[in-house]
């Protein structure tokens, strides 16, 4: 099984109380295998 990431957190640092802050990029990697999904009528 090959992992495919399609987005990656990135973190941007702390909150004051801790929490840390942060967003997901898109890794500019395509879905693959998206059969199941065209089959559902999602792709």
């Amino acid at each position: 099984m090959k992992l495919n990431p399609l987005f990656r957190f990135r973190e941007t640092g702390e909150s004051p109380d801790g929490k840390v802050l942060g967003s997901l990029e898109p890794t500019g990697n395509e879905l693959q295998q998206d059969w199941k999904l065209k089959m559902a009528g999602l792709a």
